[in-house]
């Protein structure tokens, strides 16, 4: 048997993948948005993808390419005793301290979006395919399919779905490859940034 190119993240391997997340999306429009600063960009959004992966790795699935150039964030259907003690495992409770007043608002903003339409067109008990990320030089080389075959192979077996968001347009297409079909498509209301959201349902 081959070895598998994911491993489980631990939590010594938070900041590895907060570094690969804040490579692979330092320049995205939506990141932009919320930090339009290029000052401190990159420090404020190392802090909010530790964050994010401290909140997955208590309360979803994290894997970690074995390469170390990849990573991917799964989070289970919403629990609120998760969702509530994961927020504070995480310290995104000190958001508004650490990202800035005008950060903070726009992060509550797209938060506010991006989680009503994923209301509207998620199936219920959906897994949620939080973040994806592959470091900016690695990327088409089968990273990010290696990521994420070995959820989408364990939710057909047990009969899960599972959604995605994006608005990269080659993502869509890598997603449309691994069963995804798009569900909605919307427009941030701040911005003429374009979202789509997919979902796959177990074959």
């Amino acid at each position: 048997m081959s070895e598998s190119p994911v491993t489980s993240l631990g939590r010594h391997q938070i900041g590895l993948a907060a570094d690969i997340l804040t490579a692979a999306f330092h320049d995205s429009p939506l990141i932009a948005y919320m930090l339009p600063d290029p000052a401190v960009r990159k420090k404020r959004l190392r802090w909010y993808f530790r964050a994010s992966v401290r909140y997955a790795v208590t309360c979803g699935e994290c894997h970690l390419a074995q390469s170390h150039d990849g990573v991917a964030l799964w989070l289970p259907p919403l629990h609120p005793v998760c969702d509530i003690w994961g927020l504070l495992r995480s310290g995104i409770i000190a958001a508004p301290y650490l990202l800035g007043r005008l950060s903070y608002r726009r992060m509550l903003e797209v938060a506010r979006v991006i989680r009503q339409y994923r209301g509207n067109h998620a199936p219920p008990g959906h897994w949620y395919l939080s973040e994806l990320a592959v470091l900016p030089s690695k990327q088409q080389t089968g990273i990010g399919t290696g990521l994420v075959m070995p959820m989408l192979e364990r939710f057909d077996r047990d009969k899960c779905d599972c959604y995605v968001e994006t608005s990269n347009e080659d993502a869509v297409v890598f997603y449309e490859r691994l069963g995804f079909r798009i569900a909605g498509t919307y427009e941030m209301p701040f911005d003429t940034l374009v979202c789509h959201c997919l979902v796959r349902h177990a074959r």
